[in-house]
């Protein structure tokens, strides 16, 4: 058997098979020499996620897929990921977004110092992300690619701590004692969730400038209204819970 990679990407998968190529692309993109591998963690697809990881033309990925449909949400999926990785150490992200040049190597360096370390996001339009050219000038101009020495502490949202579930990295054992993501918060606001327990135990959240991403900003007004309504659910959900 091979020797196991320095870093196990997790990436929570329903119905992504449209968008999964332009990840796997900016992965493939990476200026670093650690090694690592990518599980993609399928959340009840119905568009043979399966039959995608098995025909992917990725070559320099180590491209795994894993069933994690027994319950639904990304907070099951992301947990499943935790258990099936070869690596202790983890990093995060959205099978619809891209990742910086610099990503993986700055989740890997983050990880010898620090159990956890959050990342940044920047939206991008639709039109941006089905332009490769357009996309790619993106990723190396507005995404940082500095792993500074000394990390700055995080941002915070505006009612906890921003752990961001879609660009994070954490030491496997970590997120183990803290008990991993809820999966009964399916709607979403599990990362909220997480970073109230972080909070508790009097660690810091710290970011790295080199673990940004690109997302997709919401294509109209009614998706963006739809979003921020099941988001506003899901944190006074949590806020109730840690009596925030």
């Amino acid at each position: 058997m091979s020797d196991p990679p320095l870093l196990s990407v997790i990436v929570p998968c329903r119905n992504s098979v449209t968008t999964l190529e332009t990840l796997l692309d900016s992965l493939l993109d990476q200026r670093s020499p650690v090694s690592f591998e990518v599980l993609l963690c399928d959340n009840g697809s119905t568009d043979d996620l399966r039959g995608f990881a098995r025909n992917a033309s990725t070559p320099g990925i180590d491209l795994r897929y894993v069933d994690a449909s027994e319950h639904r949400g990304a907070a099951f999926a992301r947990n499943r990921g935790i258990g099936e990785a070869r690596s202790e150490h983890l990093a995060f992200c959205d099978a619809d977004d891209a990742v910086g040049p610099a990503w993986v190597r700055s989740a890997f360096e983050a990880l010898q110092r620090i159990p956890v370390v959050n990342g940044s996001a920047v939206p991008v339009s639709h039109e941006d992300f089905a332009d490769p050219d357009r996309l790619r000038a993106y990723r190396h101009r507005r995404l940082r690619g500095d792993v500074p020495a000394d990390l700055p502490l995080a941002g915070h949202g505006n009612i906890a701590p921003a752990l961001m579930a879609g660009t994070f990295a954490a030491r496997r054992n970590f997120l183990l004692q803290m008990g991993g993501f809820d999966a009964s918060l399916w709607r979403g606001g599990e990362d909220n969730d997480l970073s109230y327990r972080i909070a508790a135990t009097g660690l810091s959240l710290q970011e790295s400038d080199g673990m940004g991403i690109l997302y997709r900003s919401a294509s109209s007004a009614r998706s963006r209204c739809r979003k921020s309504f099941h988001h506003a659910l899901s944190l006074a959900l949590v806020c109730a819970r840690h009596d925030a």
